[in-house]
């Protein structure tokens, strides 16, 4: 979730501010996100105003089945 960072993300891909804030703060963040999908290329954006982020979430969580709870260490899973 991007929140405010961007309203769609093709925008964002792009490098484009939206209109309001700091736009130095701003270009850092959209730098550091587009960074991160590089590295996560799987990574699904979804930009808070965007009416299509259910939807790709939606699709997300469908192609990855859900992950496996991690054993407690310790032996002790009561609290997991």
């Amino acid at each position: 979730m991007v929140g405010d960072l961007t309203y769609d993300k093709g925008l964002l891909a792009e490098g484009r501010l939206p209109g309001v804030g700091s736009k130095r703060q701003m270009r850092a963040a959209t730098q550091m996100v587009n960074r991160l999908r590089t590295r996560l290329p799987g990574l699904v954006v979804l930009p808070a105003h965007d009416p299509a982020a259910g939807e790709r979430l939606a699709a997300a969580l469908a192609d990855h089945p859900e992950p496996q709870a991690l054993a407690d260490p310790t032996g002790d899973d009561r609290d997991l």
